[in-house]
């Protein structure tokens, strides 16, 4: 786009910095302001420290996520910003910041140890990773981390507790498989294998739900089963939109667009299905919820409530679903596609949290946990700390210092 000398041209780009070393971030800014320089607008969305603090002019969107954001709180310059007591400049100037742990923990004594890794831009590298406490990998872009990390480590794991046929990239030995069971990959893919995953069917917590319709004496008196709360099944889905709550309108040469249904208003149900009520509410009103309300709404019931109540821990509790909105909360009805891929690590994590096999000696490895999240999530990275506390192997690829400086 720079070497095509274009004027007067409106370029949007949406967190560009995502996966990107402080090196190659600061070339990123360099371009963006060749852009400008040449006569162009260049609007970021962006929660980039020195993105930030290097742009023209600035606009902070809040106060906080969810229902309790979508308004202006400040508008103007960046030293206009430092001044201002929005949650985002207070983290700037300095009021708010993420603690560096005054002692690191010393794990369990154990290690795994690669040794000979060539592969990609691996140059011949022997490292052992230290159980039992966090181990952040980092480096530039392109430098071989996830060479190591995902096409080294993980496949030769996955290979000796799954009988994986994928094959990690050469290396000569590993040593100290016996103090691992198991190993649990997080990364940005989305939930689950059909365009129908979403982060309800994914924790598991939908089929909890909709047997509870199924127990109430509205239900029992009509003969519904389990598939009648189903927007995969025929029967109680709205036939419309084959409980998808949205057309696709194909374009053409343009995306294709998502209507909501004008049958079930994006309900995903029927009529007759929806007039089943829990505590008054039907089951497309307790998919709407926030994982804030829906942890209020079901505090009766354990089952439901601690898968749940770990997604609210890991920083999801007040992110509302919207058709148009890419921030998704535990029960959206939006297909897991659509989902932030910061979000998509938050709700594998909180499965990983809430999960019943977990283990002490089980291991994650998690890449570029800090994508999209803003610097008050990352600050709040204490899911992270319950896996370590859980004495089990954790290890994440990042660029971003906080995640680095975690113990």
């Amino acid at each position: 786009q720079i070497g095509s000398q274009l004027v007067n041209v409106l370029y949007i780009l949406d967190e560009p910095s995502i996966g990107l070393h402080q090196r190659d971030n600061v070339r990123l800014i360099d371009s963006l302001k060749k852009l400008r320089d040449s006569g162009n607008t260049v609007v970021v969305v962006e929660h980039d420290r020195d993105m930030m603090l290097e742009s023209d002019y600035i606009v902070d969107i809040g106060p906080k996520a969810g229902r309790k954001g979508g308004n202006v709180v400040f508008s103007g310059t960046p030293a206009e910003m430092l001044k201002s007591d929005t949650l985002t400049a207070r983290y700037l100037n300095g009021a708010l910041k993420i603690d560096v742990p005054s002692q690191r923990r010393q794990g369990n004594g154990k290690t795994l140890t690669l040794r000979g890794c060539r592969g990609n831009n691996l140059k011949n590298v022997d490292v052992s990773f230290p159980l039992g406490m966090m181990v952040c990998v980092t480096g530039v872009s392109g430098s071989g981390k996830s060479s190591l990390v995902n096409g080294t480590l993980q496949p030769i794991l996955s290979k000796q507790f799954f009988r994986s046929l994928q094959e990690p990239l050469p290396y000569d030995e590993i040593l100290g498989l016996e103090n691992v069971d198991k190993v649990v990959t997080v990364d940005q893919s989305p939930l689950g294998r059909s365009p129908r995953s979403n982060p309800a069917t994914y924790t598991g917590v939908f089929g909890d739900i909709r047997s509870l319709f199924v127990g109430l004496p509205e239900a029992k008196i009509r003969g519904y089963k389990p598939g009648r709360f189903s927007f995969n099944v025929a029967g109680g889905r709205c036939e419309a939109c084959k409980g998808n709550g949205y057309n696709t309108v194909e374009m053409n040469f343009l995306p294709d667009v998502l209507v909501p249904c004008e049958t079930c208003g994006g309900k995903r149900y029927n009529r007759e299905t929806l007039e089943v009520r829990f505590k008054g509410k039907s089951i497309a009103d307790i998919l709407d919820m926030t994982i804030n309300q829906a942890v209020e709404f079901f505090e009766s019931i354990p089952a439901i409530l601690k898968k749940i109540k770990v997604l609210q821990d890991v920083g999801m509790g007040l992110v509302h679903r919207a058709l148009r909105c890419r921030r998704i909360i535990l029960c959206s009805c939006l297909p897991a596609a659509i989902i932030m891929v910061g979000a998509l690590v938050l709700i594998r994590i909180g499965c990983r949290l809430g999960g019943k096999h977990h283990t002490r000696r089980c291991r994650s490895l998690i890449g570029a946990i800090n994508v999209t999240w803003e610097i008050r999530y990352t600050g709040g990275i204490m899911p992270f700390h319950r896996l370590r506390t859980h004495r089990s192997p954790f290890h994440a690829l990042s660029h971003y210092s906080p995640s680095c400086s975690l113990p």
